[in-house]
């Protein structure tokens, strides 16, 4: 009778803790360290917002031994999160950290690294970043930090400072390393919102094929079943950008008064390699008979 009481208390024991240890384990953070830190698309998600947010410094410590007056490092982790991102393109890198609370204080390192690596690096202090911002956060601006085209300096040490660090130029094919520290420990979670300020254009040039000349012009983009024309003037060319030629095939018809036509085809992979690529079209007089 005893034996038989006690074992059922056991099993109720067990089913009363169990879901708490399940619960737990779902609200830790799985990329608090850098050697897991989260692989993002920051052109198909451009705004990126983690289920969960920062909790803990993760199994490893990888920022660890810097001061106050250190504009490289924090000066110890609390909260962290790690993400890794790749461009795909040249231009001008901007990110808003937002945090869902203004009282939280969100500081950030940017590092640049090699496709699969970077983390050893950072651990050994043999890699610095290229962007930080460890100032103390601004509740009047909702707590929000990252890289801005109007901040003036790289890096920014704790204490009183600007809340947003310099951009970046970056170029195609490059992969970064980003991590995140949560001072405080209010459970707030965070987005982060990555932006381009120059995006890659296509620059069209119209000339004269004999004399060389740029010639006023009418540009018919076709793509997806669906034909725009855009005017070229000898001026300053036809800028197209990117997101306008996204398609996977894209004919850009050219006419001019006194000219043949010419007929080309544009594949967004040509453009994705610099933040402007210019086509120089020719086009042949026409001649009597």
């Amino acid at each position: 009778m005893i034996k038989g009481f006690f074992i059922k208390w056991t099993v109720k024991i067990v089913f009363v803790f169990f879901p708490c240890l399940i619960l737990a384990q779902q609200n830790k953070s799985n990329n608090a360290d850098c050697n897991k830190a989260l692989k993002i698309d920051i052109y198909d998600t451009p705004e990126y917002r983690p289920v969960n947010p920062p909790k803990g410094s993760g199994d490893l410590i990888d920022l660890f031994g810097s001061n106050k007056s250190d504009k490289y490092l924090f000066e110890k982790e609390h909260h962290t999160a790690w993400y890794r991102f790749d461009t795909k393109h040249a231009g001008e890198l901007c990110f808003d950290i937002n945090p869902d609370l203004a009282t939280d204080d969100y500081d950030f390192l940017l590092f640049k690294v090699n496709v699969d690596g970077g983390c050893e690096e950072i651990l050994n202090k043999t890699l610095l970043p290229l962007r930080t911002n460890i100032a103390r956060n601004k509740p009047s601006q909702l707590g929000k930090t990252g890289l801005s085209t109007s901040a003036p300096d790289e890096y920014q040490k704790a204490g009183i400072g600007n809340n947003y660090s310099k951009s970046i130029q970056v170029k195609p094919q490059e992969t970064y390393l980003l991590v995140l520290d949560n001072v405080y420990n209010n459970n707030g979670n965070h987005s982060v919102i990555f932006k381009y300020n120059n995006k890659p254009s296509l620059k069209v040039v119209v000339q004269d094929e004999v004399f060389g000349n740029t010639i006023d012009a009418t540009v018919s983009h076709s793509a997806n079943e669906k034909t725009i024309e855009l005017a070229h003037k000898k001026e300053d060319g036809l800028l197209i950008p990117l997101s306008d030629l996204m398609a996977e095939k894209n004919n850009l018809i050219i006419f001019s008064k006194g000219y043949m036509y010419e007929n080309i085809e544009i594949k967004p992979s040509e453009v994705l390699n610099g933040t402007e690529t210019t086509r120089v079209i020719k086009l042949k007089k026409l001649k009597e008979g």
